[in-house]
């Protein structure tokens, strides 16, 4: 049995450009689902939005929460909803941690490339898992010291985030950002066998 992965696209992203940046893991045996999210983007021309970026402020938690609740519904049956790897990118990587912070789907692990870590105020203190975050240095988009404020917000001992800061990368799921996403992934799956 193939270990399974879920990638979880940007906004203004699809499904199809992550199975194509991450089309090394499908090479290495990974099975992978990369779903559009359930929404055309509000602000941009193309691609999919998981929520609203409009009047983001504090019901952000409940929006990944709610965007979180609907993907588990659609999460295909048996295997898939038993400690999958989690892969986001930017609201994507929002919508991972929420998952594996969650319960929902096995071990609480997920790799979250250039997002945040957000959920609501009755699930921090329950919350368990483990989250790589891997944050360009030269993020415009969020900035790597917004990352370290919802972290600090977020600590406790039973959530353990690791942070990997890729130097002279920006926001963009390109090259060196993609390849330390693939290199926790090979971690995480070697880790679990």
């Amino acid at each position: 049995m193939s270990r399974k992965v879920i990638l979880l696209h940007g906004y203004g992203g699809s499904g199809a450009e992550l199975l194509d940046a991450f089309a090394g893991l499908t090479a290495a045996g990974y099975d992978c689902w990369a779903p559009d999210a359930p929404h055309r983007c509000e602000l941009l021309a193309s691609g999919y939005q998981w929520f609203g970026l409009t009047k983001l402020g504090p019901q952000l938690a409940e929006r990944v929460c709610s965007a979180g609740n609907d993907l588990i519904t659609r999460l295909p049956g048996g295997e898939w909803r038993e400690g999958p790897i989690l892969i986001g990118h930017s609201q994507g990587a929002m919508l991972a941690a929420y998952l594996a912070l969650s319960g929902h789907l096995g071990d609480g692990s997920a790799i979250c490339v250039s997002g945040l870590l957000t959920c609501p105020a009755d699930m921090r203190a329950n919350a368990e898992g483990c989250l790589t975050f891997i944050h360009g240095q030269q993020d415009d988009m969020i900035p790597l010291s917004d990352l370290h404020g919802h972290l600090a917000e977020y600590a406790s001992p039973a959530v353990c985030p690791r942070v990997v800061v890729v130097k002279d990368a920006g926001h963009a799921l390109i090259g060196s950002l993609v390849d330390a996403a693939i290199s926790a992934v090979h971690h995480l799956g070697l880790r679990s066998r």
